[in-house]
């Protein structure tokens, strides 16, 4: 059985991951690139669909860092969900619930992520392309819209499209360990000290 602690801190590693992909997804849009060592975890952690606790999803704390940072802020300042990121990871998560109620869509997408682990030694650009086209084909169009804003210039290359699409099932994979944590949006209002202290002790 899962400790509260140990529940707790499951919550700040799955949303830390959400934050971290969906900054990723930012950088592309608005700069046609993306961190390498930020990203590499977040597209890797798709594939892994067991795991003996939340960290080992990630690999480790480090891998999480900038996520992590993102988090914290939000935690520490009056941080807004009209804050681009915040604005985007809070869509995941509320996408993210209203997939966990059509378990046909989610067979389909475990199929095609069982059918990419033949990838999982790959350059990361083709794991990235399979993963993006996996999010098109059966998450696109699902309700409430993820908005991905910048430069037309990124938005418009079909390859920046496919990554941005491959982070934000990243972002998904986060927001499906933050449900199983137990994790709600109370945790963001009324637990912010208790998430400080989880995510102090990893």
């Amino acid at each position: 059985m899962i400790s509260p602690d140990d529940s707790m801190r499951g919550r700040v590693i799955a949303l830390a991951a959400v934050f971290q992909a969906v900054e990723q997804v930012r950088r592309l849009a608005e700069n046609g690139t993306y961190d390498e060592a930020s990203t590499r975890p977040m597209i890797q952690s798709v594939l892994r669909v067991d795991a003996p606790d939340a960290i080992s999803i990630y690999g480790n704390r480090h891998a999480l860092s900038a996520g992590l940072a993102q988090l914290r802020s939000m935690l520490t300042s009056r941080w807004s969900t009209e804050n681009p990121i915040g604005k985007m990871a809070f869509s995941i998560l509320q996408l993210e619930r209203n997939l966990a109620k059509n378990p046909a869509l989610l067979d389909n997408l475990r199929k095609r992520i069982d059918s990419a682990q033949i990838l999982s030694n790959a350059p990361m650009h083709e794991l990235m392309a399979e993963l993006g086209k996996a999010y098109a084909d059966i998450i696109s169009g699902q309700k409430p819209s993820v908005i991905v804003t910048g430069n037309p210039q990124y938005l418009d290359r079909r390859e920046i499209v496919t990554e941005i699409r491959a982070l934000l099932l990243a972002a998904l994979r986060g927001a499906v360990l933050w449900r199983q944590m137990g994790g709600n949006m109370l945790d963001c209002l009324i637990r912010r000290k208790a998430m400080l202290r989880a995510m102090d002790s990893l």
